[in-house]
């Protein structure tokens, strides 16, 4: 920053106190009820104000206006008795710690990081941060999004037809079948309490779309993210190697995909496997309640032996996707408990509010 931008930063906001009685009254009423209106008049005041005695150009102008805007519509909202809009507060370190880690609790402790064995992924972070000299986690977030957002090209993806088709598709199959649009996790109650479910989703759904875009990317956006970013190099000239735990991050997956825009495509999959298995069911007469997710199909079933027969008839890319058989048990009016029974036994709490987690998770997990 210059010395004049210094300067201008320092008796700027001073002169905003000064000059906006005047301008008050110098203008109408209708005029002094705008605050925007108000605020750009006290600026263009404040500018000629300064100019006096310190010449500037029309570029730093244009960037002592970006500094000072939000200064001088404070003193206009003060002044006029109106409440200026706060800022949106700031998510804490230990947030995006938590995130990376994929832990529930409120607050990291040595009980907490235990629980989800994640101690040694912690003390990975933590070692990884003091040795690349953050005192944050989150400016590196925002730098891995920025380097990974420019790196991925969809040049061949025609989102304008893919939507269409989805679209058409989806009114079919709508239309034919006892679809719910819910997911099965969004409306616990008895009646789907210990059911069987057959659950076919999209494993990494936004990565698994891109890569079908840009058939040379590697298999999973973990070995991406590892061609891309393979060290952390800052601009102080250091190189620190990067924890397994923040490429394997599916938080990190999430934010670093979200502004690449390829639902239409994942939704579309999961339509087209939807049409198939609607199908398979005809054919073996099953008459399910099947709940249709943007990545994902889940189908109510009677027993383990419909399923079966599901597995046995269905054609799908298991590269792309993967089937579960689940239950799903009620703990209360939002919250459940998921219990895979194929073709891996796990369980895992959904929709439960962090404060209770550690409890439940004892309770129902461990």
């Amino acid at each position: 920053m210059s010395n004049k931008q210094q300067l201008f930063n320092t008796i700027g906001p001073l002169i905003c106190e000064k000059k906006l009685d005047e301008i008050l009254t110098n203008l109408d009423e209708e005029q002094t009820k705008n605050p925007n209106y108000l605020a750009v008049e006290l600026l263009q005041s404040v500018f000629e104000e300064f100019n006096k005695n310190n010449k500037i150009t029309d570029l730093e102008k244009k960037l002592l206006s970006k500094s000072l805007f939000r200064k001088s519509l404070g003193v206009v909202n003060i002044k006029l008795g109106i409440d200026t809009p706060k800022k949106k507060k700031e998510k804490s370190d230990e947030y995006y710690i938590k995130k990376i880690l994929g832990i529930k609790s409120p607050t990291i402790n040595i009980e907490v990081l235990e629980l989800y064995n994640k101690t040694s992924d912690y003390n990975e972070l933590i070692k990884f941060m003091k040795d690349s000299g953050r005192d944050e986690i989150h400016p590196f977030i925002w730098k891995v999004q920025r380097q990974i957002g420019k790196s991925i090209k969809l040049n061949n993806y025609d989102r304008v037809h893919t939507t269409k088709k989805l679209n058409e598709l989806k009114q079919k199959i709508m239309k034919d079948s006892d679809i719910q649009k819910p997911d099965i996790y969004h409306i616990p109650n008895e009646n789907n309490s210990n059911n069987l479910f057959l659950r076919f989703d999209i494993i990494s759904a936004n990565y698994n779309m891109i890569r079908l875009i840009n058939s040379d990317y590697p298999q999973t956006f973990e070995d991406y993210f590892k061609k891309i970013i393979p060290i952390d190099k800052r601009t102080n000239g250091t190189f620190t190697n990067i924890p397994d735990c923040i490429y394997k991050s599916k938080f990190l997956r999430v934010v670093t995909l979200s502004k690449i825009n390829v639902k239409s495509l994942y939704n579309l999959y999961t339509c087209e496997l939807t049409e198939k298995l609607i199908k398979i069911m005809e054919k073996l007469e099953i008459k399910p309640t099947i709940y249709l997710g943007l990545d994902e199909v889940c189908i109510k079933l009677e027993n383990m032996s419909q399923a079966l027969d599901i597995i046995g008839e269905i054609k799908f890319d298991e590269s792309i996707f993967r089937y579960e058989m689940l239950h799903l048990e009620i703990i209360n009016e939002k919250s459940l408990v998921e219990k895979i029974i194929y073709p891996k036994e796990k369980k895992r709490l959904l929709n439960v509010d962090p404060i209770e987690y550690a409890e439940l998770y004892k309770k129902y997990i461990v």
